[in-house]
C-alpha cells in the first residue's frame, strides 16, 4: 500500500491566474474564495486571478492567496481523490496550509493569521531592505565561508532555506547579498533573485516573530490530524505548544526542506502530492530521492497520472452536499440587508461545508438526515437571498436530476 505526503508551497509560487481554473470547474474551490474575501474583506479572486503581479507579490498579500489557493486545492483533491496523506508538510508559509487542511487551525483563524504575518513582514523590510537569493550546484562549505566573512564585516546575511541537496537559499541585506550574488557569479555558479518582497528566515525578521508570537498566542487550536512535518526540525510535531513555538522559530530559523523529504523517504513515503500553485517543491525534489514519486496537483497532466499511480476512479464531480454548497454560493442575491445575509447565508454556507469537511476526512458517505439537512440549509439560502419560487424550482429541479436525490418540502 502506498504511504502518500503532501506537500504545501510557500511564497514566490504565486502567479496571476492561479486558482481561476479550480475555480471554473469546481463550485468547492470557488466557495473557499469567496469565505477567504468575506473574512479578510478583500476581493481575493481578483488579486489572483487578473489582478496585478506587484500586488499579488507583495507579502501581505500573497501569503493569503497562496494559502487559499491550495486549502481549496486540498478540497477538492479530497473530493476527486478521498485518499488520505498519511504525511503533511509545508515549506515556510505552506506549513500553515498544512496546519489549515489538517485542521489544527481554521481556514478564517490561518487567513487572520498569515495576512497578520505579512503586514508585519512589510513593515520589517520597509525599515530594513532585504532580500533572498537561491543559489544553485554549490559547495555548501563555499557559502558558509563567504557568510561568515560578511557577517563578520557586520553585514546580515545567512542560510534561510536548504531546499535540496544542489540549491540553498539565502536571505538578509540587500548589499549583502549582491555581494555573495557578483562572488558566485565569479566562481561560475548559478544564481537566482526569488520573487519575495523581505527577507523570510532571517535575523532582520526578529521584530516580526516578536509580534508574531502575541497573536499565535491568542489564537485557536485544535487536536490534528496526522502528521505534521514541522519546518524547524524537520519531525512530526507532536503537540500544540510546539506547533506554536515552531511557528514563530520559522520566521527567523531556516527551513530544513531538504531533510523534510529525507524524512519523508526514511518514513518509507512512496508518493509526494503537491498541493497549491506552480509546482515549485515538485521541481525542487524530483530526481533527487528516487524512492519518491513527485506530482503537482496545479499541472492537470500530473493529476491523471495521479489517478494511475493511486489507482482510484475519479469521483463524481457532484455529490449532493457539494452542489448544495455551489448553488449556495453562486445563486443570484437578490437581498441588500447585509446583516441578514451574513447571519443565514454565510452561516448556512459554513455549517454546510464543516459538514462536507468532516465527511471527506473520515471518508464517509452523507446519511439521509445530512442530506435532507443539507436541502433545508439550501431553501434558507435561497429564502433570504429573495430568489423568485420559479427560479428556486429549477434549481432544486437540476440538483436532483444531477444527484439523484429528491426531497419535498
Amino acid at each position: 500500500m502506498e504511504k502518500i505526503a503532501m506537500l504545501f508551497p510557500g511564497q514566490g509560487s504565486q502567479y496571476v491566474g492561479m486558482g481561476k481554473a479550480l475555480c471554473e470547474e469546481f463550485s468547492l474551490a470557488k466557495m473557499v474564495f469567496e469565505e477567504a474575501s468575506d473574512v479578510l474583506h478583500m476581493d481575493l479572486k481578483k488579486i489572483c486571478f487578473s489582478g496585478d503581479s506587484k500586488v499579488l507579490t507583495s507579502t501581505e498579500n500573497a501569503q493569503p492567496a497562496i494559502l487559499t489557493t491550495s486549502v481549496a486545492m486540498f478540497r477538492v483533491y479530497l473530493q476527486e481523490f478521498g485518499v488520505f496523506p498519511d504525511y503533511v508538510a509545508g515549506h515556510s508559509l505552506g506549513e500553515f496550509s498544512a496546519l489549515t487542511c489538517m485542521q489544527a487551525i481554521s481556514f478564517s483563524d490561518a487567513l487572520k493569521l498569515v495576512r497578520t504575518r505579512g503586514q508585519l513582514m512589510k513593515a520589517a523590510s520597509d525599515m530594513h531592505t532585504g532580500m533572498m537569493l537561491a543559489i544553485n550546484n554549490s559547495d555548501k562549505n563555499i557559502v558558509k565561508e563567504v557568510l561568515e566573512k560578511l557577517n563578520e564585516q557586520g553585514n546580515l546575511v545567512s542560510i534561510a532555506c536548504y531546499n535540496s541537496p544542489t540549491q540553498t537559499v539565502i536571505s538578509g541585506d540587500t548589499q549583502a547579498i549582491h555581494q555573495v550574488e557578483s562572488f558566485l557569479k565569479r566562481k561560475k555558479v548559478s544564481t537566482s533573485l526569488l520573487n519575495v518582497s523581505a527577507p523570510f528566515h532571517s535575523s532582520l525578521m526578529e521584530s516580526v516573530a516578536k509580534s508574531f508570537t502575541k497573536h499565535l498566542d491568542n489564537n485557536k487550536y485544535h487536536s490534528f490530524k496526522g502528521k505534521i512535518i514541522s519546518n524547524t526540525t524537520a519531525l512530526p510535531y507532536v503537540s500544540i505548544e510546539e506547533m506554536k513555538r515552531n511557528l514563530t522559530l520559522q520566521i527567523t530559523k531556516a527551513v530544513k526542506w531538504s531533510q523534510t523529504i529525507g524524512y519523508l523517504k526514511n518514513q518509507g513515503v512512496t508518493v509526494a502530492i503537491e498541493i497549491g500553485p506552480k509546482g515549485v517543491l515538485t521541481n525542487l525534489s524530483k530526481g533527487h530521492v528516487q524512492e519518491m514519486e513527485f506530482f503537482s496537483y496545479d499541472k492537470g497532466t500530473d493529476k491523471k497520472l495521479l489517478f494511475d499511480r493511486l489507482n482510484v476512479a475519479p469521483r463524481p464531480k457532484y455529490s449532493l452536499i457539494t452542489r448544495c454548497l455551489g448553488m449556495m454560493v453562486a445563486t443570484k442575491n437578490y437581498n441588500m440587508d447585509t446583516s441578514e445575509y451574513m447571519s443565514e447565508v454565510i452561516n448556512s454556507i459554513r455549517i454546510l461545508r464543516n459538514i462536507q469537511e468532516d465527511l471527506e476526512l473520515n471518508d464517509k458517505k452523507p446519511s439521509i438526515e445530512q442530506m435532507h439537512y443539507a436541502l433545508k440549509l439550501l431553501k434558507t439560502v435561497f429564502d433570504t437571498k429573495r430568489v423568485p419560487f420559479q427560479e428556486q424550482q429549477k434549481r432544486f429541479e437540476k440538483l436532483y436530476e444531477e444527484t439523484g436525490v429528491k426531497y419535498s418540502f
